[in-house]
C-alpha cells in the first residue's frame, strides 16, 4: 500500500515517491504566467491567487461606503479616500464637514446626519432647516 503525504502549503495530496512539478503555473487572461502559490494583482482592485493545478482565482476588493462627498482617488489606491474628513452636501452641492452647522445662501442652516437609506453611496446626508428671522 502506498503511503500518502499532504502538502499543506499547496493543498495537494501526494503519493509517496512522486514529486510536485515546479513547472506548475497559472496563465492569466492577459498572458502573464505565475507560479502556483503566488498572488497577482492585474489592477489596483483585483487580487488573483495561483492555485494547483495551475488555476487562478480572483477577488475584487469592495470599497466601503464613503464617509464624505468630496473623495479623491489617490495614486496606487483602489478605493477613493476622504482626505478632508467626513462630510455631506446639500442639494445645491455645498459641502458640509461632519459636526459643523453651515448657513447657506438661501438662509437655511444645514448639518450632516447619518444616511440610513439602503444602498446609499455615502454615509451622511445634509439636513437643512430654514431660519425664520
Amino acid at each position: 500500500m502506498a503511503s500518502v503525504g499532504v502538502c499543506l502549503a499547496l493543498g495537494l495530496v501526494l503519493i509517496a515517491g512522486t514529486k510536485l512539478s515546479t513547472a506548475q503555473k497559472c496563465t492569466h487572461q492577459d498572458g502573464k504566467q505565475f507560479q502556483v502559490g503566488h498572488h497577482y494583482f492585474p489592477d489596483l482592485c483585483t487580487d488573483c491567487f495561483c492555485e494547483p493545478p495551475g488555476m487562478y482565482t480572483c477577488t475584487t476588493i469592495e470599497c466601503p461606503v464613503l464617509l464624505c462627498v468630496d473623495s479623491v482617488q489617490l495614486e496606487n489606491e483602489c478605493c477613493p479616500s476622504c482626505v478632508n474628513g467626513p462630510s455631506c452636501s446639500t442639494a445645491s452641492g455645498v459641502v458640509i464637514p461632519l459636526g459643523l452647522q453651515v448657513k447657506i445662501n438661501n438662509g437655511s442652516t444645514c448639518h450632516c446626519v447619518p444616511d440610513l437609506q439602503e444602498g446609499s453611496e455615502h454615509a451622511f446626508t445634509a439636513q437643512c432647516s430654514v431660519n425664520r428671522g
